[in-house]
Formats: structure tokens, C-alpha cells, sequence
């Protein structure tokens, strides 16, 4: 997987990346951060997005709502470190 993100991130091929699992937020908490400094679209589901934000300790929300995690989340993504600068980072939460 690292191979293919930096071939991507080195060749500005596009690069797509499903966070797939909430375990892998948990067990692959770095591989997973690597592969999304490469990520030029990134795909989650609400729980993976919920789990994205509590693996990051984001900023907690006090009433609990979980829109607005998530929405904190997907800020979190969208603007976290990317190597190839060439397009925005794109993230789609279903």
C-alpha cells in the first residue's frame, strides 16, 4: 500500500481511499494516516467517519451530536497534510 501511494503521490495519478473499517482506525492508526497524506478522494461511511474522530481525538463536541462530529471530521481530513499538491483532497461521507 505504501508503494501505490507514493507511485500515486510521485506520477500525480489520482488517488482514491476507503477508510473501510472502524478496526483499522484502531489497529492501522499510522498506515492508515500515511495513505491519507496521499489521498486525493477519500471515502468513509458515518462509523468509520465517527471512528476517524475518536481514533484523532478531535475537538470534542459537547451536546453529542454526531453530525457535528462528523463534520469535524471530514474538515479534519479534507485539510490534512497532502504530498502532491496538485488538487484538493476530495472526502465523501455516505
Amino acid at each position: 500500500m505504501r508503494k501505490l501511494c507514493c507511485y500515486a503521490s510521485e506520477t500525480g495519478k489520482l488517488l482514491g481511499f476507503n477508510l473501510s473499517a472502524c478496526f483499522l482506525l484502531q489497529f492501522e492508526l499510522a498506515n492508515v494516516l500515511f495513505a491519507l497524506e496521499h489521498a486525493d478522494i477519500v471515502f468513509a461511511n458515518e462509523d468509520e467517519c465517527l471512528a476517524y474522530y475518536d481514533a484523532l481525538k478531535l475537538e470534542e463536541e459537547k451536546d453529542g451530536d454526531h453530525v457535528a462530529r462528523r463534520m469535524v471530521a471530514a474538515r479534519h481530513i479534507a485539510n490534512s497534510k497532502k504530498i502532491n499538491h496538485k488538487r484538493d483532497r476530495i472526502v465523501i461521507i455516505s
